[in-house]
Protein backbone atom coordinates (compact mmCIF):
# COMPACT_ATOMS: atom_id res chain seq x y z
CA UNK A 1 0.00 0.00 0.00
CA UNK A 2 1.16 3.57 -0.69
CA UNK A 3 1.67 6.14 2.01
CA UNK A 4 1.15 9.71 2.36
CA UNK A 5 2.15 11.83 4.88
CA UNK A 6 0.56 14.77 5.92
CA UNK A 7 0.69 17.89 7.76
CA UNK A 8 -0.91 21.40 8.45
CA UNK A 9 -4.46 21.48 7.45
CA UNK A 10 -4.87 18.15 5.95
CA UNK A 11 -4.22 16.45 9.12
CA UNK A 12 -7.22 14.01 10.68
CA UNK A 13 -7.78 16.52 13.03
CA UNK A 14 -8.87 19.61 11.20
CA UNK A 15 -12.02 20.37 9.23
CA UNK A 16 -10.72 19.76 5.60
CA UNK A 17 -9.46 16.11 5.97
CA UNK A 18 -13.33 15.56 6.65
CA UNK A 19 -14.21 17.93 4.16
CA UNK A 20 -12.18 16.55 1.38
CA UNK A 21 -13.87 12.63 2.60
CA UNK A 22 -10.22 11.99 3.24
CA UNK A 23 -11.00 9.77 6.39
CA UNK A 24 -12.72 7.37 3.37
CA UNK A 25 -9.75 6.78 1.17
CA UNK A 26 -6.78 6.88 3.76
CA UNK A 27 -5.58 4.46 6.41
CA UNK A 28 -4.70 6.16 9.38
CA UNK A 29 -1.17 4.33 10.21
CA UNK A 30 -0.07 6.81 13.16
CA UNK A 31 1.98 9.84 13.83
CA UNK A 32 5.31 10.46 11.95
CA UNK A 33 7.73 12.81 11.35
CA UNK A 34 9.73 15.00 8.26
CA UNK A 35 12.86 16.57 7.70
CA UNK A 36 12.31 20.17 7.04
CA UNK A 37 10.79 23.25 8.79
CA UNK A 38 7.65 25.23 8.50
CA UNK A 39 6.98 28.40 7.07
CA UNK A 40 4.46 30.61 7.69
CA UNK A 41 2.69 31.84 4.22
CA UNK A 42 -0.19 33.63 5.89
CA UNK A 43 -3.41 31.62 5.62
CA UNK A 44 -1.52 28.00 5.70
CA UNK A 45 2.08 26.68 6.48
CA UNK A 46 4.55 24.79 3.77
CA UNK A 47 7.13 22.98 4.76
CA UNK A 48 10.80 23.42 3.02
CA UNK A 49 14.06 21.46 4.05
CA UNK A 50 16.06 22.03 7.16
CA UNK A 51 17.66 20.69 9.70
CA UNK A 52 14.34 20.49 12.12
CA UNK A 53 11.56 17.50 12.26
CA UNK A 54 8.27 18.09 11.32
CA UNK A 55 5.29 16.16 13.06
CA UNK A 56 2.90 15.10 10.62
CA UNK A 57 0.11 12.24 9.78
CA UNK A 58 1.03 8.96 8.00
CA UNK A 59 -1.92 7.61 6.15
CA UNK A 60 -2.09 4.43 3.88
CA UNK A 61 -4.09 5.25 -0.08
CA UNK A 62 -6.75 2.90 0.44
CA UNK A 63 -8.06 5.14 -3.04
CA UNK A 64 -5.73 6.74 -4.79
CA UNK A 65 -8.36 8.70 -6.50
CA UNK A 66 -7.96 11.00 -3.67
CA UNK A 67 -4.44 12.15 -4.44
CA UNK A 68 -6.80 14.23 -7.29
CA UNK A 69 -9.16 15.54 -4.09
CA UNK A 70 -5.69 17.46 -2.29
CA UNK A 71 -4.52 18.34 -5.35
CA UNK A 72 -7.09 20.10 -6.62
CA UNK A 73 -7.52 21.68 -2.70
CA UNK A 74 -3.55 22.03 -3.07
CA UNK A 75 -3.76 23.80 -6.20
CA UNK A 76 -0.85 21.04 -7.55
CA UNK A 77 -0.50 20.51 -10.92
CA UNK A 78 1.27 17.34 -11.61
CA UNK A 79 0.94 17.78 -14.61
CA UNK A 80 2.55 21.31 -14.28
CA UNK A 81 4.38 21.32 -11.35
CA UNK A 82 6.21 24.67 -11.71
CA UNK A 83 2.87 26.30 -11.59
CA UNK A 84 2.18 25.19 -8.45
CA UNK A 85 2.73 26.68 -5.16
CA UNK A 86 2.92 23.01 -3.65
CA UNK A 87 4.26 19.81 -4.24
CA UNK A 88 3.77 16.41 -3.77
CA UNK A 89 6.59 13.95 -3.50
CA UNK A 90 8.88 11.30 -1.90
CA UNK A 91 10.38 11.88 1.22
CA UNK A 92 12.11 9.19 3.47
CA UNK A 93 10.59 10.07 6.71
CA UNK A 94 12.63 10.67 9.86
CA UNK A 95 10.54 8.55 12.16
CA UNK A 96 9.50 6.09 11.64
CA UNK A 97 11.89 5.35 8.79
CA UNK A 98 10.00 4.76 5.94
CA UNK A 99 9.04 6.11 2.57
CA UNK A 100 5.91 8.77 1.84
Amino acid sequence: MERLAVYGTLRARFGRHRELGLEHALVPLGACRIAGRLVDLDAYPGLVPGDGLVEAELFGIRDARVLARIDAYEGYEPARPERSLFTRRWVRLARPSLGA
